[in-house]
């Protein structure tokens, strides 16, 4: 399993097994980018990404690295009018199923589905 989006403490759970973490503002180690895994978690960053063409980067990104990939994205305040938090920071505040359309030119509408508040994809590599 890879964590994409980890943040910095990813080492401090201690996970047992074939766990990988990257972040790419907070752990630079690309060489688990290499690999492919049996699942990718992705939690809270599609919601922090404002340009459409990076979002869509990042879900190829995760459907090459595994083949079952989950997807949580915090709604915000879902008005659906993303704007800056802090410096450096952003929040589009998207409800979740408005993440559809996008995940699903990636993945093929019929291998996503939006179920108990996560994205569940399926990569046909």
């Amino acid at each position: 399993m890879i964590d994409y989006g980890c943040g910095k403490f990813f080492d401090k759970y201690g996970l047992p097994g074939n766990y990988a973490g990257y972040d790419p503002y907070n752990r630079d180690d690309k060489s688990v980018l290499e690999r492919k895994y049996d699942v990718a978690l992705c939690s809270n960053v599609l919601n922090v990404i404002m340009e459409p063409e990076c979002r869509r980067e990042l879900l190829n990104t995760l459907r090459n690295l595994a083949d079952k990939v989950y997807i949580t994205v915090y709604e915000g305040n879902g008005s659906g009018i993303g704007k800056p938090t802090k410096s450096g920071c952003y929040q589009c505040n998207r409800k979740k199923g408005d993440y559809f359309p996008e995940i699903a030119e990636v993945f093929g509408a019929d291998n996503v589905k939006l179920t108990h508040g996560y994205y569940e994809c399926a990569a046909n590599n």
